[in-house]
């Protein structure tokens, strides 16, 4: 048997599916095919609905990822924050958990598409969330 033979051979008792396999593939197939069609409809979308779910989602996952801490912040306080974070003190531990997550999600945003996911950007993430605390 040749190379090409060979691989053939194995390529063929790996693709081989009994019924219920193959109604598994087709489904994962078909799922793969509507979340593509929906990426392809968001890509479509306006600008400013675009920035006003990067606001909602900055909002929310804030809001989420500091009441995980302990924070006492609703999403609807962190939101008034968010637009008043330059006029003020940062007062309390919640106010600076806040701010410090805000400048780190932001930053994200931004630089997403250079961010390298590796040991060195997590601890600097880390180092936004902690740089507005005081403790």
């Amino acid at each position: 048997m040749n190379k090409h033979e060979f691989i053939n051979h194995r390529l063929s008792k790996r693709l081989v599916f009994n019924f219920i396999d193959n109604n598994k593939v087709q489904q994962f197939l078909s799922q793969i095919d509507t979340i593509n069609k929906e990426w392809q409809i968001s890509s479509a979308l306006s600008p400013q609905f675009l920035e006003k779910l990067e606001t909602n989602t900055i909002i929310s996952s804030t809001g989420a990822s500091t009441r995980i801490e302990g924070s006492k912040l609703s999403d609807e306080q962190v939101e008034l924050f968010l637009r008043q974070t330059k006029m003020r003190k940062l007062e309390t531990r919640d106010q600076q958990e806040v701010a410090g997550y805000l400048e780190m999600i932001k930053q994200i945003f931004d630089d997403f598409e250079s961010i390298d996911l590796e040991e060195r950007t997590i601890k600097q993430a880390h180092s936004i969330l902690l740089n507005l605390t005081c403790e």
